[in-house]
Protein backbone atom coordinates (compact mmCIF):
# COMPACT_ATOMS: atom_id res chain seq x y z
CA UNK A 1 0.00 0.00 0.00
CA UNK A 2 2.95 2.18 0.88
CA UNK A 3 4.51 1.96 -2.19
CA UNK A 4 1.61 2.63 -4.42
CA UNK A 5 0.71 6.04 -2.75
CA UNK A 6 4.83 6.83 -3.14
CA UNK A 7 4.41 5.76 -6.98
CA UNK A 8 0.99 8.14 -7.26
CA UNK A 9 2.27 10.79 -5.77
CA UNK A 10 5.65 11.09 -7.32
CA UNK A 11 3.56 10.48 -10.51
CA UNK A 12 1.79 13.63 -9.31
CA UNK A 13 5.04 15.74 -8.66
CA UNK A 14 6.18 14.78 -11.79
CA UNK A 15 3.39 16.08 -14.11
CA UNK A 16 3.18 19.11 -11.87
CA UNK A 17 7.40 20.16 -12.00
CA UNK A 18 6.90 19.30 -15.99
CA UNK A 19 3.65 21.81 -15.82
CA UNK A 20 5.33 24.59 -14.63
CA UNK A 21 8.17 24.57 -16.35
CA UNK A 22 6.39 24.90 -19.54
CA UNK A 23 3.98 27.39 -17.88
CA UNK A 24 6.73 29.75 -17.81
CA UNK A 25 4.77 32.68 -17.76
CA UNK A 26 4.36 32.28 -14.51
CA UNK A 27 6.43 32.34 -11.36
CA UNK A 28 5.77 28.68 -11.04
CA UNK A 29 8.77 28.08 -13.09
CA UNK A 30 11.22 29.96 -10.87
CA UNK A 31 9.79 27.46 -7.98
CA UNK A 32 9.90 24.31 -9.50
CA UNK A 33 13.19 25.42 -10.51
CA UNK A 34 14.05 26.23 -7.26
CA UNK A 35 12.23 22.70 -5.61
CA UNK A 36 14.84 20.62 -7.75
CA UNK A 37 17.40 22.86 -6.87
CA UNK A 38 17.08 22.03 -3.24
CA UNK A 39 16.60 18.23 -3.45
CA UNK A 40 19.49 18.25 -5.94
CA UNK A 41 21.31 19.93 -3.94
CA UNK A 42 21.33 17.45 -0.88
CA UNK A 43 21.92 14.59 -3.55
CA UNK A 44 24.95 16.33 -4.17
CA UNK A 45 26.03 16.64 -0.67
CA UNK A 46 25.84 12.83 -0.35
CA UNK A 47 27.54 11.73 -2.94
CA UNK A 48 30.45 14.55 -2.77
CA UNK A 49 33.12 13.97 -0.64
CA UNK A 50 33.63 16.61 2.20
CA UNK A 51 36.99 17.76 1.60
CA UNK A 52 37.89 21.26 1.83
CA UNK A 53 38.98 22.71 -1.68
CA UNK A 54 41.56 25.97 -1.71
CA UNK A 55 40.29 28.05 -4.42
CA UNK A 56 40.31 31.67 -5.13
CA UNK A 57 36.85 33.67 -4.82
CA UNK A 58 36.36 33.35 -8.71
CA UNK A 59 36.78 29.54 -8.48
CA UNK A 60 34.30 29.30 -5.79
CA UNK A 61 31.88 31.07 -7.77
CA UNK A 62 32.09 28.91 -11.11
CA UNK A 63 32.04 25.64 -8.61
CA UNK A 64 28.99 27.17 -6.84
CA UNK A 65 27.73 28.04 -10.08
CA UNK A 66 28.12 24.68 -11.68
CA UNK A 67 26.64 23.05 -8.59
CA UNK A 68 23.72 24.77 -8.35
CA UNK A 69 23.40 24.50 -12.18
CA UNK A 70 23.80 19.77 -11.58
CA UNK A 71 21.67 20.25 -8.54
CA UNK A 72 18.65 21.16 -10.38
CA UNK A 73 19.32 19.46 -13.16
CA UNK A 74 19.64 16.06 -10.69
CA UNK A 75 16.90 17.81 -8.85
CA UNK A 76 14.67 16.88 -11.39
CA UNK A 77 14.57 13.25 -11.04
CA UNK A 78 15.32 13.27 -7.15
CA UNK A 79 12.31 15.72 -6.15
CA UNK A 80 9.79 13.65 -7.14
CA UNK A 81 10.49 10.48 -5.61
CA UNK A 82 11.91 11.97 -2.23
CA UNK A 83 8.20 14.11 -1.94
CA UNK A 84 6.83 11.05 -2.89
CA UNK A 85 8.55 9.08 0.04
CA UNK A 86 8.09 11.82 2.55
CA UNK A 87 3.94 12.52 1.38
CA UNK A 88 3.56 8.25 1.16
CA UNK A 89 4.90 7.83 4.60
CA UNK A 90 3.15 10.44 5.84
CA UNK A 91 -0.66 9.53 4.27
CA UNK A 92 0.54 5.71 5.56
CA UNK A 93 0.73 6.88 8.99
CA UNK A 94 -2.31 8.59 9.22
CA UNK A 95 -4.53 5.60 7.58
Amino acid sequence: MKRTIITIISCVVIWGITYALWMSDSGLAGVAYFVCAFFGWRALNKIQPSMFLWMSFAGWIVYFFVKFILSALIGFFVAPFEIGKKLGAHISDSI
